[in-house]
Order: structure tokens, then sequence, then C-alpha cells
């Protein structure tokens, strides 16, 4: 087939389209530069917000045929709003198997308007995995998909099954090749057992104080908390201690090293977040800095968490936890603390429970102001989507995992 691949922004390169259109070109594929010389456009989303994209493309091309894959494959029959194909989990199946447009519509790992129930792919030919070159002094390499950990909230771990590139011959070329330069490991769970210059480090917070001297050279750490309360995150399978914490916090400050550690907002009140302080060692000096990262929490459908309520997300006031964390430490950053706010969030998970039919009405919500949490709930009613709001899924569509 004559396959078009589309990206927002044609001149940054991603690991992901490369690696599409790698695998395309080597199950005998054609890449072609323009709607109008294509059987077939590919689109992949990483997140079910980027509805609008899919949309735009769709309105500018009327005729073309649409398969859309990626993460946000969790929510299909919203994607089915804009496109003609949903290809469920990872695509190496589809562009081994499918030579023809009449091939794609059988396949199981196909979701269509008429096909509503589908199962993921997990196939991966890690012998066709390549390595991009990124920028100018950066590499990429798949090196792993899904995550040990299987966290309640997880997508990646709920859509992935846990795989670790088994090709290490190819892994030491890479970083050969790349030798002197950047080779970023695409992965979502690093394990630690290849030595690659990095960086930053996604890392979990055990394996850190376990051996904090394997990341000697790592100039940025990242790693997921999730909770402020020690008890919510043992409910959400991170069971990190307070004093675990405590620990975390007085080690990078001795070994001077940044950290970027990542919260969901919405668990729990603005008083609870002040709490956090109560870990923080008394710190005027500012250095290396503690970056939090904060979301609201998305719950997204195929999870454990598929079922939650949003009207029971609490909205906090993240500026003033921000002036009470830094009273304690001068280390705190807060990225975005201006501009997080629950309503994205809520919308990507009604996008992901929702039917083909009630995706206009959460875009359209999607461009109205909110300042308060109870008026969002009260037009999304108004809408007609009570249901989806509160944890119902009416997307009548069945993704088998296993």
């Amino acid at each position: 087939m004559k396959l078009y691949f589309y990206q927002k922004n044609n001149n940054i390169a991603t690991y992901t389209y490369e690696l599409l259109k790698y695998l395309a070109i080597k199950n005998g594929h054609e890449v072609v530069g323009s709607t109008t010389d294509a059987d077939l456009c590919c689109v992949s989303l990483t997140s079910m917000l980027e509805m609008d994209d899919i949309r735009i493309f769709r309105k500018k091309n009327p005729g073309v045929k649409i398969i859309v894959g990626g993460h946000a494959c969790n929510g299909a029959a919203a994607l089915l709003r804009y496109c003609d194909y949903v290809n469920l989990g990872h695509g190496f199946e589809f562009f081994r198997d499918c030579k023809r447009i009449e091939d794609i519509s059988e396949k199981e790992y196909i979701i269509t308007d008429t096909k509503r129930e589908g199962k993921l792919s997990h196939y991966i030919n890690w012998d066709l995995v390549p390595l991009v070159k990124i920028s100018n002094k950066s590499y990429s390499i798949l090196y792993s998909v899904g995550c040990r950990m299987n966290c309640k909230f997880c997508l990646t771990s709920a859509i992935n099954k846990y795989q670790v590139n088994p090709n290490s011959s190819k892994i030491y070329k890479a970083k050969k090749h790349a030798a002197g330069n950047q080779l970023y490991l695409i992965t979502n769970d690093f394990d630690g057992n290849v030595n690659v210059k990095r960086n930053v480090s996604d890392i979990r917070i055990r394996e850190y104080l376990k051996k904090p001297d394997e990341f000697e050279n790592i100039k940025l750490l990242r790693l997921g908390v999730e909770c402020v309360k020690e008890e919510n995150r043992k409910n959400l399978g991170k069971a990190i201690s307070d004093d675990e914490l405590r620990e975390l916090f007085k080690l990078t400050k001795n070994k001077g090293k940044r950290m970027n550690l990542f919260y969901m907002a919405g668990f729990e009140s603005t008083e609870e977040w002040e709490g956090m302080a109560e870990l923080l060692e008394q710190d005027y000096d500012g250095k290396p800095k503690i970056g939090l990262i904060l979301n609201y929490f998305d719950p997204q459908a195929l999870t454990k968490m598929e079922t939650f309520d949003l009207t029971k997300l609490k909205e906090i006031n993240i500026p003033h936890i921000k002036r009470v964390l830094k009273t304690k430490s001068a280390r705190i950053i807060i990225f975005r603390d201006l501009k997080i706010a629950p309503y994205n969030a809520m919308k990507s998970s009604m996008l992901s429970r929702c039917n083909a039919g009630q995706v206009d009405n959460i875009l359209e919500l999607k461009k109205m102001k909110h300042k308060r949490m109870v008026d969002f709930f009260s037009d999304a009613d108004k809408m007609g989507l009570s249901n989806i709001l509160r944890g119902g899924n009416d997307s009548e569509v069945k993704v088998v995992i296993k």
C-alpha cells in the first residue's frame, strides 16, 4: 500500500514516526508525502486530548482512509468519529499482514464501525527495531515496552505486556554508533542493565536508594511519587513510605542530584498537600532543585481505575502549595503552577469512555472556560455526558488485552 504518515509538526523528528515509516518500508509498503497519493493515512496518538488534531486532519482530507493507532487506542470508539480503522496495540503485525486496504478489517487487532471487538497486538519484531537519529547529537532506540510495576492507574501497564529488547548485540551496536552523543533508550521502566551515556534517567525510588552510586553520572533523576499521602500511594500500587521520601530528599541533597518528581493531583486536598512540607529538610540554599510535575488524575478506560467518578476529584490551590513548600525548602519548583487545572484530564478520561456520537460534545466542552469544577460538571450533564463523567463506559467496544 501507499501510506501517508500524518505528523502535526513535520519539522521535528520523533522516534515513533521514524519507527513506523521504517516498518512500513521494510514490509514492502511505499511511504508517500501527500494524502492525495495515499491508499491509507496513518496517525499515531499518544493522548485522547489529541482528538482535535485528527478532527482537523479529517476535515482537511474528507475522502481519505484513516487508521489511528498508538497509546490512545483505548478510546477506540471515540477515535472512530474521525477515522476508519483503529489499530490496537503495536503496529508490527499491521505493517506485516495488511498489504491491501481489503486486508485490514478482518484482522483481530483492528476496530471499525461495524467490528466492535478486537484484541490488542503485543507482537514486536525486535530484529526490525531501528536506531534513529533524532537530532544532530542524539539517537534513540526502543528498549522496552510496558512496566513491571502494574500500578492501578497506569495505561502503559494495562495495554502492554512487559517486554525488553532481547537483541543485546543491537543495543551494543547502537551504543557504539552513538559514541560521543546522547543515546536515548525508549523505555518506561529502565532496568539498569545497559550502561549508556545518559543525562536523564527514569528510575524507581527504591532502586535509587539501594544503589545511588550507579547514577553518579546522571544529571537529572525522574521519579514517580503520585500522591502526597503514604496511604494513597499504597492504594495505587506505589507503596513508597514517607521515610523513604525523607531519605531521598537527604541523599539527593548530599549528592547534588536534581530531581523531577511526578505527582497526580485530585486525590488530596490543599491542606493535605501542605503536609508534604513535613518531609522536607529546612533548606535556604535551594540547590539542587526538586521539580514537582503535577497533572490531575486522568483515569483511563482499560486500567484498573477506569470507573473512577470524576466528580470525586479534589481541586487544589497549586500556587498556594508552592509558596508553603518553598518556605520549607527553596529546592522546590512547581512547573506551570498557574496553568495546571483538572479540566483537560477529565476531558481525556471522558473521551476514553465515550462513543463516537459523544465526541463533538466533549470537544465543545473542551473549548469552554471553567473557573469552578461544579460548573464543568453542570455543563457536562447538560450535554448528556453524565454517565461517562461518573465512571460509566458508553463506548460499546470490547478490547481484549491478553
